[in-house]
């Protein structure tokens, strides 16, 4: 008899001390055009500056963490 195993569900489980680091820069800028797109007595604009470090790290091979830095200049 043959015995039939299931990978259905596996999970591969990283090797223990990995870790990734990844850097992104988000931006956003918005314009008033004219006064059209909001308040019409006064100029708006908007500029958003987002830069985001992650880093995630596998202290075992059951057990890791992740830490997310990120800022939005306005």
């Amino acid at each position: 008899m043959t015995a039939r195993r299931s990978m259905a569900g596996h999970c591969v489980r990283p090797d223990s001390a990995t870790s990734t680091i990844t850097i992104q820069l988000g931006y956003y800028d918005k314009d008033d055009d004219g006064g059209k797109a909001g308040n019409p007595f006064l100029a708006e604009s908007v500029t958003v500056i987002e830069p985001v470090v992650i880093f995630d790290t596998n202290v075992t091979r059951r057990f890791g963490y992740s830490v997310t830095l990120s800022y939005d200049d306005v």
